[in-house]
């Protein structure tokens, strides 16, 4: 059961690291002349896509009345995610966020509101500011960093609520071409401080479904390399009495013959076999030999190669070693294939004994 932290039963002592922006130390709102419109490029940011969970969404206000956009705060396993997005013309050009808890945002030795309480916004430990501006905003903060503003260590099992405190400031361009700049703020619960409507968002709290089971490991493999060479007869060698070299040609009387496959000088119960096609043509179908996958454990394999087959035919018996590489009949991997007909064929293969390493 996930156990929810009481803020105010901790004590916690830490200091944030401090990103100062160009804003003044107490929030103030935008005077209402509006801004030159040569400042406007407006642009749209593509927000990250991310798992969602404990999503809490809340509004975002522009001139305390004006709703600017929307606010979602969300969790997946490593991050916390807060992400603005801006609507009905508005565009934001600097953005500045607390997170973390509400002891320490309030308390002004602190330095994020002042002795009144209101906030001093500038000094909020994150933010950016934007040129061009943009219309979608999203920060995320290692869940390990918030726990440890917690003064804990990150566990699933424990929940924390952080409090949000978004400002910003936005724009809207007016019918005149010119901008209007307002000060806007994330929905939620006034600061302390007289004077002023800043909000801070209380409701977010961490949230983890059950941990997804680890997928499998992939299964390693151990490939037992071996050439392998249609035979029908053992007077039918490419090189008879040379040693190195045991290739094998077979005849083709232009009737349908299966052919075993030896592989490492042994048969095999791999085999080929050949059947009259018409107009010239031959056509070649392989049993036994497989691709590389778990089910395939102890069973002939093609090995990691495009051009696992090679075919070559000859009008006369050919002698010699071979040079399989060279072959022009046919080079691939497929097990069945259509060829030109020829009385000798040399029909080479690279296989492998396939071993799935538990």
């Amino acid at each position: 059961m996930v156990k929810k932290m009481s803020f105010l039963s901790m004590i916690v002592s830490m200091t944030f690291l401090v990103f100062i922006f160009n804003a003044c130390s107490n929030d103030l709102e935008f005077a209402d002349e509006s801004v030159s419109s040569e400042v406007v490029v407006p642009t749209t940011r593509t927000v990250p896509t991310h798992d969602i969970f404990g999503l809490y969404e809340t509004e975002f206000i522009a001139a305390q009345h004006e709703v600017a956009g929307k606010i979602s705060i969300c969790n997946d396993y490593e991050n916390v995610y807060v992400t603005v997005t801006t609507e009905n013309g508005w565009k934001m050009g600097l953005t500045h966020l607390f997170i973390g808890p509400k002891e320490i945002l309030l308390d002004p030795a602190n330095g994020y509101v002042n002795k009144k309480g209101s906030p001093r916004n500038g000094h909020f430990p994150y933010g950016e500011s934007f040129d061009p501006m943009v219309e979608s905003w999203e920060f995320s903060l290692p869940l390990t960093d918030l726990y440890a503003m917690f003064g804990l260590e990150f566990d699933m099992e424990v929940q924390v609520c952080p409090i949000v405190a978004i400002h910003a400031e936005v724009f809207k361009e007016m019918e005149d071409g010119t901008l209007d700049g307002q000060t806007a703020w994330g929905q939620g619960e006034k600061f302390p401080g007289a004077g002023n409507w800043a909000m801070f968002i209380e409701g977010y709290c961490t949230e983890f479904p059950p941990t997804p089971p680890t997928p499998p490991t992939p299964p390693s493999y151990k490939l037992d390399g071996e050439t392998a060479w249609a035979f029908d007869n053992l007077e039918h060698v490419y090189n008879p009495g040379q040693t190195g070299n045991w290739a094998f040609y077979i005849v083709y009387a232009g009737v349908e013959e299966t052919c075993v496959l030896y592989a490492g000088q042994k048969p095999t119960d791999m085999t080929v076999t050949l059947t009259p096609a018409g107009e010239g043509k031959v056509k070649m179908v392989f049993k036994n030999i497989f691709e590389i996958a778990p089910e395939n454990d102890g069973k002939w394999v093609f090995q990691d190669t495009t051009a696992a087959i090679k075919v070559q035919g000859y009008e006369t018996a050919p002698s010699g070693n071979p040079a399989p590489g060279q072959f022009t009949y046919y080079k691939g991997r497929e097990l069945e294939i259509v060829v030109d007909a020829a009385n000798f064929y040399g029909i080479h293969l690279d296989v492998a004994k396939l071993t799935v390493v538990k």
